[in-house]
């Protein structure tokens, strides 16, 4: 192995290591992470050590990544290096709920300590489609002390010749293959030897009651493309790495590629012949409208009517899917269509997943809140508040205090609760001030029908710490400054004249009951 990378051996060992899947053993995990990055250093020295490193990162982190299926056999060398003492598990658990990009981003960040302009290029480099939500999932992520390698894991493993192990593996087929052949009792298992094959529902099977994603029939013009259909198929075959047969829900073109995908259970696979690349994600049973790409979506077969969520205006659709619509939002995100379809109408926005997701609007006093304020508000909240970290199958946003605040400029602060497929949550407040202003003030409980927020302002040279709570709470704060008081459901504790926020954490919570002076 060249000097200058042997250097940086545990840092991409440890980097492979987080940025895998979390689902196997850790003992498999440190063993695959081992064998990419054996396999991705370069076998001879370069002029340019830091060139050197930087292309062995990126093969890494493709690999990573997207780790083939192949890493999982003949493994033993690397099971046999293994250290004594395994790596403390702590991270790998709090990454296990991001998709492999936003890990890479936040090992890159956090662990690794590069530039976010530096980690934007290098995710780009590796082949994601999307840095920059990358970055946002993994900034939601709070700070875990990185695990180290340093004491426990010895040298690399003596890299082989991969002819060796290609022919190792072409005699065994050979063999396997002339055992399959020459043996016939007892014949060798269907459900072990059989090609998996695509599933579709029929036409009507969702007029019988069932509103889930099990129910949608196969559309799209290319369904009976069996050359498309397959290459999909293959690569569902070598990422998900199972032996259930998948349902086909689209084939068809959009924005000029062809585009197919396949379910099974919460797990959406979308394939493009355009990258050959399967993305797969998590998604509720009962998902809402799913993105083909180029700004169409494939819509519940139950949908009678579509129209634009700001507009009111009738939205082609052809053969379930939409023309192309766009989010006019500068980040993207924000209030999309609105669907007529049994019992009523919902309101559904593209928040960056791979289904759009039902929004709902509720007043303060808990009711409902009518369509034309809610998609309104919406629109400003969708940049405001992050970009949930994984798919939500719905998110319902409600006003929980307006008044005046120090200086007297009116604010309405608002609570957004994300729920996911898996019935997880989570919650952000945003104060807004005027027409054109919104202020993140971080988490506002977890509660369904409560929220409470808090978060420094200057008003007249000097900095108030404000607070408010919904109406069956009272929020309680102890802070670096003076005594808070409550006037109108707003708690105000004054803080410093100086440039900048006190730098002191304020505690705050909630209490049962209301006060108002």
């Amino acid at each position: 192995m060249p000097e200058d990378v042997d250097s940086h051996y545990r840092e991409l060992v440890r980097l492979a290591y987080l940025v895998l899947p979390g689902r196997r053993r850790r003992i498999y995990r440190l063993a695959i992470a081992r064998r990419i990055v054996d396999e991705s250093l370069p076998r001879r020295p370069g002029r340019n050590p830091g060139r050197a490193y930087a292309r062995a990162r990126t093969r890494v982190l493709r690999r990573a990544i997207l780790p083939s299926w192949r890493l999982r056999f003949m493994l033993g060398p690397w099971l046999r290096a293994l250290p004594a003492r395994l790596p403390d598990p702590a991270l790998t658990v709090a990454l296990a709920r991001l998709d492999p990009a936003a890990r890479a981003a936040y090992v890159l960040t956090r662990v690794e300590s590069l530039p976010r302009h530096t980690v934007r290029d290098q995710l780009v480099e590796a082949g994601v489609r999307d840095a920059r939500a990358a970055l946002e999932a993994a900034d939601e992520v709070p700070d875990v002390a990185p695990p180290s390698l340093d004491p426990i894991l010895g040298p690399a493993v003596r890299r082989r010749s991969r002819l060796p192990v290609a022919a190792a593996t072409a005699l065994t087929l050979v063999l396997v293959t002339g055992f399959m052949i020459t043996r016939s009792d007892p014949p060798a298992r269907p459900d072990v030897t059989r090609r998996l094959r695509v599933t579709t529902a029929g036409a009507a099977d969702w007029t019988l009651g069932s509103r889930g994603l099990a129910v949608w029939p196969a559309r799209g013009d290319l369904v009976r493309d069996t050359a498309l259909v397959d290459r999909a198929l293959a690569a569902w075959t070598r990422q998900v790495g199972d032996r259930r047969d998948p349902q086909l829900l689209f084939a068809g073109r959009a924005g000029g590629t062809n585009v197919a995908l396949l379910r099974d259970g919460d797990r959406l696979g979308r394939y493009t012949d355009a990258h050959g690349v399967l993305e797969v994600s998590s998604v509720g049973d009962a998902a809402g409208p799913l993105a083909l790409g180029a700004g169409r979506y494939l819509l519940p077969p139950w949908i009678a009517r579509v129209s634009h969520a700001d507009s009111s205006e009738r939205v082609t659709v052809r053969e379930g899917v939409t023309e192309p619509v766009r989010v006019d939002a500068t980040c993207g995100r924000g209030p999309l269509l609105r669907l007529l379809q049994p019992g009523g109408t919902l309101t559904v926005a593209d928040l960056g997943g791979p289904a759009l997701t039902e929004i709902a609007y509720r007043t303060r006093s808990g009711t409902a809140g009518s369509a034309a304020p809610g998609v309104r508000l919406w629109e400003r909240l969708a940049c405001a508040v992050p970009r949930p970290a994984r798919p939500a199958a719905s998110a319902t946003a409600w006003e929980f205090w307006t008044g005046k605040l120090p200086g007297g400029t009116r604010g309405h602060w608002i609570c957004t609760r994300y729920t996911f497929p898996d019935g997880g949550s989570t919650a952000y407040g945003t104060l807004m001030t005027g027409r054109t202003k919104e202020y993140a003030t971080g988490d506002c409980g977890h509660q369904p029908d409560g929220a409470v927020s808090g978060t420094w302002r200057r008003s007249d040279k000097r900095w108030y710490y404000v607070a408010a709570a919904s109406r069956e709470l009272t929020p309680h704060a102890v802070g670096p400054d003076g005594k808070p008081k409550i006037k109108d459901g707003l708690l105000v504790m004054k803080g410093s004249r100086a440039e900048h926020p006190p730098g002191k954490p304020v505690i705050l919570t909630a209490r049962p009951g209301k006060k108002t002076s």
